[in-house]
């Protein structure tokens, strides 16, 4: 697997990227801590095997609805000290295994 660093838009490039996805499939923790990151990637979707999610200490601000929809078998989720003003009710629809959601803003 090819090293992306802290670029966000490189990170998104390779999530998408066809040649990716049958590794993508198979991944089941990732950690996006201190990207920079402004939103919650979209591109995350692909990662329909992910248990364990880290976004800490980035620059999400809102959590839309259904971003996680397609990881239903998230156990864990990271999303302290970043900045959330807004929350969809429908954000967290489809998380019926999530066991652990790690929250504290900045």
């Amino acid at each position: 697997m090819k090293a992306v660093g802290d670029n966000p838009e490189a990170m998104r490039a390779w999530l998408k990227a066809p040649e990716n996805q049958t590794v993508l499939a198979s991944v089941t923790q990732l950690t996006l801590n201190k990207k920079e990151l402004a939103v919650i990637p979209r591109e995350i979707e692909v990662l329909t095997e992910l248990t364990y999610l880290a976004l800490a200490e980035n620059q999400i601000e809102e959590i839309p609805a259904g971003v996680f929809a397609k990881c239903n078998k998230l156990k864990t989720l990271h999303l302290f000290k970043n900045h959330i003003k807004k929350i969809n009710k429908e954000a967290f629809a489809g998380l019926n295994q999530l066991e652990a959601l790690i929250w504290r803003g900045t």
